[in-house]
Parts: C-alpha cells; sequence; structure tokens
C-alpha cells in the first residue's frame, strides 16, 4: 500500500512539475500524504487559451475572464461523452489547472471507471448514441455519490436534471463549476 501512495505521490509530482507547476507535498504518519500543485501564472494563461478557443469552437464570443494562479488539490475527473473530441479544448484547460481527465463514451464504461479508480468529480452530457436520457439516468444513480456536471448545447433547455450538481453549456461556466465544486472535496 505504501509503494502505491509513494508511486502515485512520484507520479503526479513529476506530472505537475513537467507542465511547469510548483508543487508541495507532505508527509505525516497518520494522512500518508498531500498533494497541493501551485498553479502559475504561465500554466493559468495556457488554461485560460484553452477555454477560450473552446468558446470560439462553439460558436459563442469568447468572454474574457482570467484564471489566477493558485494552490489546488490535484483531482481526477471523468469525463461521459460519445463524441470526447467535440471536449478538446475543454479537457486541456481542465488539464492544465491540474485535473486528470478520464473520458469514457458511454455509462457502462463510466461504471466500471467509477468502481475502479478514485474519481473526484464527473462531467456528462445528456445525450448518447439514441438514449437522450443518458446523462440523466447517469447523474441520478450518482446522486449524493460525488459532483456530477451536466455539460450541454443549451442549459436552458435542459431544465433540472437531478443529481446535477451544476447544468452549464458554455467552456467557461464549465471550468468554473469543475473548480468550484472540487474546491469544496
Amino acid at each position: 500500500m505504501a509503494a502505491v501512495v509513494i508511486g502515485g505521490l512520484g507520479l503526479a509530482l513529476v506530472r505537475a512539475h513537467a507542465r511547469g507547476s510548483d508543487v508541495l507535498a507532505e508527509l505525516s504518519v497518520a494522512d500518508w500524504f498531500s498533494l497541493k500543485v501551485n498553479l502559475t501564472a504561465a500554466e493559468a494563461a495556457r488554461a485560460t487559451t484553452a477555454v477560450e478557443a473552446a468558446a470560439s469552437e462553439r460558436g459563442t464570443e469568447p468572454e474574457r475572464r482570467e484564471i489566477a494562479p493558485r494552490a489546488q488539490t490535484p483531482a481526477r475527473v471523468l469525463w461521459v461523452d460519445d463524441n470526447p473530441d467535440n471536449n478538446v479544448h475543454e479537457t486541456i484547460a481542465l488539464e492544465r489547472l491540474g485535473r486528470f481527465v478520464v473520458k469514457a463514451t458511454n455509462s457502462r464504461a463510466a461504471l466500471d471507471y467509477l468502481k475502479e479508480l478514485d474519481i473526484a468529480l464527473v462531467i456528462t452530457d445528456l445525450h448518447r448514441g439514441d438514449d437522450s436520457d443518458a446523462g440523466r439516468d447517469l447523474a441520478a444513480r450518482l446522486a449524493g455519490r460525488l459532483p456530477v456536471v451536466v455539460y450541454t448545447g443549451d442549459a436552458g433547455t435542459a431544465g433540472v436534471v437531478p443529481g446535477a450538481s451544476a447544468v452549464v453549456d458554455q467552456p467557461w461556466d464549465l471550468v468554473d463549476a469543475v473548480q468550484r465544486l472540487l474546491a469544496r472535496t
């Protein structure tokens, strides 16, 4: 167990350092370790650029917001979407912010990931293939277990999604929701 924890810490340290982030690691007997990544100004600027590219790709006027450098705990995010290539820039932004994004193209695979990996938050679309309720069903199934963000083409028409912590349709709103919800955990 200790080897796995130390190996995971080492991998996270190397990955964060390779991206140019400053890394702080603490080791204690009771808690084993905690990890905080200091998001550098350069990394925050790259994340901002990725979100702006995502907004442009979605055909919306890119809102000019800045992502502030700060310390945060890395977290694994599961993104469930049958067209993951539609979210490349959003994924890049989240990765730049120290989030490790795992992708699944269907709910069955998502549930397998949730069973085997330590997932802190789930992002899902609403429709997958012929199943127009796939995202709703997944959010309802995960209600109370972990935060779920629904990322859809039109949040206004999506309405209330039981089990979802947020329903968003813009890249900035997605990043804001993920950062806010993970700050609570």
